[in-house]
C-alpha cells in the first residue's frame, strides 16, 4: 500500500499489482480503481469485453460503488488474457531462437546489439523540464539518456556526484548491465536517434498525432496496443532517424520512451513487444516500484525497466507468481525478470538483481556448475562476482532434466540490494546460500496425466513464501535461515523440503510431496561470508512413518544399517512387530528386512523417520490368498504394481 495523488492534490492509500498483461489496483479498503486516460483515479466497473473502464467516481473524492468492491474481471476476458501470454510466450521463445542463432554467428566473440532510442511527446503534453531552479531547465539532454544506457564505468555515482538528473544514486548502465551478466559476451551500444536541432542538447522530440489522454485512453485501447510505438518508428524513418536497411542507422532493438512518467494503461503500457520482439516502450520518467509515487516521487526512468524489457526481446520470461502461466514461480527481488527488476534506492530500478544462474548458463554466460557426485564432507560455497561459482546436485530418478543449482550471494555490484536495501537487511544477515530449483516437471494433481511444468523456483529458507517489494520473509530466504541459528538441512523431510517438484512440495509437507533424496547437512555461513556445508549426501533417503498408535501396518522403505526391529522402530510395546506368512499367519519377528509387511503395535500417535539410502524397487515374492507387502523409498502408483504370475 502506498499513498497516491489525484491531479487536484487529493491522496489516497491503495495499491497496484500485475505486469503487462493482467494488473489490478485496489484501495486498502478493497475497492478496484483504475487510471483514465485523463489522468484521474476512478472506481472501476467492467466494459463490454470484461475489462476494467472507469466509472465517474473518482477515488478519495466520491463514494465508491459497491460494485467496485473486489471487482474480478469475467471469465471469458481472463480466458483471452491467457491467450494473449500464450502468444507472447511463444513470440519469447522465437525471440531466444533468435538471439541463439546471433551467438552462433558470433563464433564465440560478444554478440553486439546496436540500439536506437526514439522520443516522442503528445500534442497535449510535453517532454518534461524543470522548474528555473532545476538543472533540465529544458528537458533532458540527449546525453542523460545515452550515459545511462550505454556509458561503460560512467553511470555510477550518488549525491552530488551522480551524473542521473536529479542526482539519486546509481549503480552502473544499462551497457554495464549486460556486459556483467555475459560476462563480456554481450555488449550493447547505440545513441538516441532524435537529433538536437539547436545545439543545447536537448534532443528534438518527435510530435504524436494526438494526446497523451488519448492514448492512456483504457475504453480506446486494449491491453499491448503498440499504436503510438508503430507511430513513433513510422515517423522516425519518416525523418530519416532511422532505416530498415543494413547501415548506420540500422538498429537491432527500438526503444520507444514517451514524454512524462509511464503509465498502467492503454498504448502507454510499460511492456515488450509482442509480435516480432523488435522494440520496448516506456516514459522517460518513473516512481517506485514503476508506477507507484507521487509526483514528486517521479524522475529519471532507471536502467532496471529497460533491462527487463529488453530482455523478453532477446527470450527471457517474466518470473512473477501468476495463474496465467506455468507454474506458480516465485523469484522475489532476487532475479531481474521477477520483482528484482526494482531493486535499488527507493525501488526505483537504479540496482536491478542479477539474472537467475538458470538464465545465465543456458545462454552460456556462465561455464556449466560444478556437479556434486559424490557423498562429501566440508564442502565450501564460494562468492565471486566477477566468475560466479554455481554448484549442482541431480537428484536421483528425478523427472526431465530437473535440478538443484545453489549459490552465495554477496553485497557486490548488482547484488547489493538482494533482496532488500542494505539498511534494510544489513550485510551481517542471517545468510548468503540462494538455493535454485531448475526445470521442474511433475503432474499436478498427484496420479494425474496432466503435466505440471515451470523453469525456476527458488527455495525459501524460512519455509514460507512471501510478496509485495519487502515481504519479511524474503529476508531468511537465504540459507541458513535466522530460525535455524546458522546451521541448516535441507533434506526430504525438513521445512523446506528436498523435493522433485510437485505443486508446492517446497512450502507444504503434504502426502503428495516427492521427496529429492538427497542431504545438505549443517549449512553454516562463515566469518568470511562464504558458506559451508557440514555433509553432502546424494543417495539420501528419509522416510518419514506416520504412526495413529496401536495397531497398524508398517514396513521398511529405506536401506539401513541396522534391521533389528527394536532399532528400525524403538517405540514398539514389548517389540511387538509380526510378518505375515501366507497358509502359517502371523510370525513374530525381532529381526525385519525389505520388502514384507509388518503388523506391529505402538503406544501413542508419533512420527519415526528411517534414514538410509534409497530403496527404489522392489522384488516381492507372493503366494496364492492374501500377502502383507511393504514399500519403496517413495510413494508408488497402484499402476505401477507389475504382477508375474505363475501356474
Amino acid at each position: 500500500m502506498i499513498e497516491l495523488q489525484q491531479p487536484d492534490q487529493t491522496k489516497f492509500i491503495g495499491r497496484m499489482w500485475g505486469d503487462e498483461f493482467i494488473w489490478w489496483a485496489e484501495t486498502e479498503d478493497g475497492y478496484r480503481f483504475i487510471e483514465s486516460g485523463d489522468g484521474w483515479y476512478y472506481y472501476a466497473t467492467l466494459n463490454q469485453s470484461g475489462e476494467y473502464t472507469p466509472t465517474n467516481y473518482k477515488v478519495g473524492i466520491d463514494t465508491p460503488p459497491a460494485s467496485s468492491y473486489q471487482l474480478e474481471r469475467t471469465q471469458a476476458r481472463l480466458d483471452e488474457i491467457k491467450e494473449q501470454i500464450e502468444q507472447f510466450n511463444e513470440q519469447i521463445e522465437l525471440n531466444r531462437q533468435w538471439f541463439a542463432q546471433k551467438q552462433a554467428q558470433a563464433s564465440g566473440q560478444p554478440v553486439t546489439l546496436k540500439i536506437g532510442i526514439i522520443l516522442i511527446e503528445f500534442t497535449d503534453t510535453t517532454h518534461y523540464k524543470t522548474d528555473s531552479l532545476g538543472n533540465r531547465p529544458d528537458g533532458y539532454f540527449s546525453s542523460d539518456f545515452d550515459s545511462m544506457m550505454f556509458s561503460y564505468n560512467y553511470w555510477i555515482g550518488s549525491g552530488l556526484e551522480s551524473p542521473h538528473p536529479e542526482k539519486e544514486d546509481i549503480f552502473g548502465s544499462f551497457r554495464d548491465y549486460w556486459y556483467q551478466m555475459s560476462k563480456e559476451k554481450f555488449i550493447i551500444e547505440g545513441k538516441v536517434v532524435n537529433p538536437d536541432t539547436t545545439g543545447d542538447g536537448v534532443p528534438e522530440w518527435i510530435m504524436a498525432d494526438t494526446t497523451r489522454t488519448y492514448y492512456a485512453d483504457p475504453t480506446i485501447f486494449s491491453w499491448g496496443h503498440d499504436t503510438l510505438a508503430n507511430e513513433a518508428i513510422y515517423k522516425a524513418k519518416q525523418y530519416g532517424y532511422i532505416s530498415d536497411t543494413a547501415g548506420p542507422k540500422y538498429y537491432d532493438k527500438l526503444v520507444v520512451i514517451y514524454a512524462q512518467f509511464a503509465r498502467t494503461a492503454a498504448a502507454l503500457m510499460v511492456h515488450a513487444e509482442s509480435i516480432g520482439g523488435k522494440f520496448i516502450i516506456l516514459g522517460e520518467r518513473s516512481g517506485p516500484n514503476l508506477f507507484g509515487g507521487l509526483a514528486n516521487e517521479k524522475s529519471f526512468t532507471h536502467i532496471g525497466i529497460y533491462a527487463h524489457e529488453l530482455a523478453h526481446t532477446f527470450g527471457l520470461y517474466d518470473e512473477y507468481p501468476n495463474d496465467y502461466e506455468d507454474g506458480e514461480t516465485n523469484l522475489f527481488n532476487f532475479c531481474l525478470m521477477a520483482y528484482g527488476i526494482y531493486n535499488g534506492p527507493d525501488r526505483k530500478a537504479a540496482c536491478p538483481a542479477t539474472l537467475s544462474p538458470y538464465y545465465r548458463i543456458n545462454y552460456e554466460w556462465l561455464p556449466q556448475p560444478k556437479i556434486i557426485e559424490n557423498d562429501t564432507v566440508n564442502f565450501l560455497v564460494e562468492y565471486d562476482y566477477d566468475y560466479p561459482k554455481i554448484y549442482r546436485i541431480n537428484p536421483i530418478d528425478a523427472p526431465g532434466n530437473m535440478h538443484y543449482l545453489f549459490e552465495v550471494r554477496h553485497r557486490d555490484g548488482f547484488d547489493l540490494y538482494i533482496p532488500a536495501p542494505p539498511e534494510t537487511f544489513p550485510n551481517d544477515q542471517a545468510g548468503t546460500l540462494i538455493i535454485w530449483q531448475d526445470s521442474i516437471e511433475s503432474t499436478w494433481p498427484p496420479g494425474s496425466s496432466n503435466i505440471y511444468t515451470d523453469r525456476i523456483r527458488i527455495k525459501p529458507a524460512d519455509f514460507h513464501y512471501g510478496y509485495g517489494p519487502y515481504p519479511q520473509t524474503q529476508l531468511n530466504d537465504f540459507f541458513p535461515s535466522e530460525e535455524y541459528q546458522n546451521y541448516q538441512f535441507l533434506n526430504d523431510t525438513t521445512k523446506p523440503a528436498a523435493s522433485l517438484g510437485d505443486h508446492m512440495s517446497g512450502e507444504l509437507l503434504t502426502w503428495f510431496t516427492r521427496p529429492a533424496h538427497f542431504e545438505l547437512k549443517g549449512i553454516q555461513k562463515l566469518q568470511d561470508n562464504n558458506i559451508e556445508i557440514d555433509e553432502i549426501k546424494l543417495n539420501h533417503a528419509i522416510i518419514k512413518n506416520k504412526i495413529s498408535g496401536n495397531w497398524q501396518t508398517i514396513s521398511v522403505g529405506a536401506i539401513l544399517n541396522n534391521y533389528a526391529a527394536t532399532s528400525v522402530y524403538p517405540s514398539l510395546i514389548n517389540a511387538t512387530i509380526y510378518e505375515y506368512i501366507p497358509l502359517q499367519g502371523y510370525i513374530l519377528r525381532d529381526t525385519l528386512k525389505n520388502g514384507p509387511g509388518y503388523w506391529a503395535k505402538f503406544g501413542p500417535s508419533q512420527s519415526i523417520a528411517h534414514a538410509g539410502l534409497i530403496l527404489d524397487s522392489l522384488n516381492i515374492p507372493v503366494k496364492s490368498g492374501w500377502n502383507l507387502i511393504g514399500s519403496i523409498s517413495d510413494k508408488v502408483p497402484k499402476l505401477n504394481f507389475s504382477l508375474n504370475h505363475r501356474e
